[in-house]
């Protein structure tokens, strides 16, 4: 485990002060250019989801410590990735991020073809038995604890008389809707599960792909399935699909649960109180300690890093609605499952299966 070393970055910084012009971040959907770091985006921002928070993670470190970012939206078409991945590559950033397991063995052979470039690869990570990729950091998180939290809180409210809400005629019951059936999204599923019989054994807990993480409308099928067999609270773990799991939910008049902070600046949908709060990871923030490492030349190549509620990465975030709505005794076993999390309690139970 050693510093990956960049090249470029302090003489760029150097002069932006000497011409006193100001360097910060620049987005782009071009190729490789003149930044330092470039952000590769597999998809499209805007939905105020996973990508938006990559992408304000970083530029967010670029502001920081004065260097030039390009960030690029490669599109939801696969076959388009390689491409922008390898005019990154040819381009002048030292230092090329991008996330998800589908980039994976793209980032893990531009590595070894390209030993002095560094890459971060988020959420995913390369296999470091198989190649060497000592230039290479990346960036995993405890899911299984994200898809606890999740389900804790909807059991706990599902469970609970009295809450706004929360039909008391039927068998309590709960529902997260996943994007699509990958690693990361069965770790929220087997977290989800775990989170909710730890805090309520007898709730019923509902799971279901949409089969797309840009898909409303079936977001909303899917959802309004799971209302259909009684689900009294909705977790959302599926990208820009969440949209339409959030609008069955106001349609019910049902609280739903969502995953990135963004959803919750306004939890209206359609005027109508919904989204109470969000089990999020926050990925901007692992990725700007990420880039402020490199800048620094303390970013550890050929390792890769695991965040979770220990360093505040992965939480629910304690909205205004949260806090208004949720009883106390709710917020306060919350809080105590967040100090066992630290403390390993469930460990076992969520390691991924």
């Amino acid at each position: 485990m050693r510093p990956i070393h960049k090249v470029v970055a302090g003489l760029v910084a150097t002069a932006c002060l000497l011409t006193a012009a100001g360097c910060g971040s620049e987005t782009s959907a071009g190729s490789g250019g003149g930044a330092d770091v470039a952000l590769l985006l597999p998809g499209t921002t805007g939905d105020g989801g996973f990508l938006d928070s990559a992408k304000a993670g970083i530029e967010s470190a670029a502001d920081e410590a004065g260097i030039e970012a390009q960030v690029v939206e490669a599109g939801t078409d696969p076959t388009k990735w390689q491409p922008a991945l390898d005019d990154l590559v040819a381009g002048d950033a030292g230092l090329i991020v991008t996330g998800s397991f589908a980039m994976a063995d793209m980032v893990q052979a531009a590595a070894e073809a390209n030993p002095d470039k560094t890459f971060v690869i988020f959420d995913a990570s390369v296999d470091y038995d198989a190649c060497a990729c000592e230039n290479v950091y990346s960036i995993t998180y405890h899911s299984t604890q994200v898809g606890f939290l999740g389900g804790a809180l909807a059991a706990l409210m599902a469970s609970t008389p009295g809450i706004d809400k929360v039909d008391p005629s039927g068998a309590p019951t709960i529902g997260m809707v996943g994007g699509q059936e990958i690693p990361v999204i069965a770790e929220y599923f087997q977290g989800f599960e775990v989170g909710a019989a730890t805090v309520a054994p007898d709730v019923e807990v509902l799971t279901a792909y949409v089969a797309s993480f840009t898909d409303p409308v079936k977001g909303k099928a899917v959802a309004e399935d799971m209302i259909s067999q009684g689900a009294d609270v909705l977790v959302a773990a599926a990208g820009g699909s969440d949209k339409g799991i959030f609008e069955a939910a106001a349609a019910h008049d049902l609280w739903a649960i969502g995953d990135d902070k963004q959803q919750v600046v306004d939890p209206k949908v359609g005027g109508v109180d919904t989204v109470l709060t969000a089990a999020v990871v926050e990925v901007g923030t692992s990725l700007e300690r990420a880039v402020i490492a490199w800048h620094e030349d303390t970013l550890e190549g050929g390792t890769a890093g695991v965040y979770g509620v220990e360093d505040g990465t992965v939480s629910l975030v304690e909205t205004p609605l949260y806090t208004a709505v949720v009883p106390p005794e709710i917020q306060e076993r919350i809080r105590e499952l967040v100090a066992e999390l630290e403390a390993g309690v469930y460990d076992e139970e969520l390691t991924p299966s």
